[in-house]
């Protein structure tokens, strides 16, 4: 007898959350899904754009580098 009135409520709550969810389903705006595209860029493009990547910043350094080895005077020595 108790699980009979177990089963019921079970079925009865079951029934009312797929109203509730149906009625929330309908007050949404529909939205369009476009369909995935293959992509557009090409390897040979992401390739030249890593290369690209990877010497602006060895340029950097190299050039940081220049100007700590030739220019840059440190100023903590203190001759009397």
């Amino acid at each position: 007898m108790l699980t009979l009135v177990l089963r019921i409520r079970s079925t009865k709550m079951s029934s009312q959350e797929n109203t509730l969810r149906e009625n929330s389903m309908d007050s949404l705006p529909a939205v369009k899904v476009e369909p995935l595209r293959p992509k557009t860029t090409s390897k040979a493009i992401r390739l030249l754009t890593v290369i690209a990547y990877g010497l602006s910043v060895s340029l950097a350094a190299i050039f940081l580098s220049i100007y700590y080895i030739f220019i840059w005077k440190d100023k903590t020595h203190i001759s009397s």
